[in-house]
């Protein structure tokens, strides 16, 4: 069985995702002083993008889930969203914390 995938869809999933990494390089990539004095909330550019872009990223996420869901049951959901993105979650975690107590140990000398 072929499916009909639609385009419209993929660009504004990735529109959406331009976005929010638009968004975070404005907060974030614009230096220390500048995320701590909070200018970015002065920022037209930051301001129109978070107007908008993760409401609009839930609702396709939520639409695509709901095809999701429908062509598979909760039990292979379950399963697959475990191997796709709690195992990830859990191994980087696991790492952060095995580099940040290597961090601590070179710091104060352990």
């Amino acid at each position: 069985m072929s499916e009909n995938r639609n385009i419209s869809i993929d660009v504004i999933k990735a529109t959406t995702i331009l976005f929010v990494i638009l968004g975070h390089s404005i907060q974030y990539g614009c230096g220390t002083e500048y995320l701590e004095s909070k200018s970015f909330f002065q920022n037209s550019l930051f301001e129109y993008i978070y107007s908008f872009h993760m409401p609009l990223f839930a609702m396709i996420s939520g639409y695509l889930f709901y095809y999701t869901v429908s062509r598979r049951s909760y039990k292979e959901v379950i399963i697959n969203r475990i191997q796709r993105l709690f195992i990830p979650i859990l191994s980087w975690q696991i790492i952060l914390c095995i580099w940040t107590g290597v961090k601590n140990v070179i710091k104060f000398g352990g």
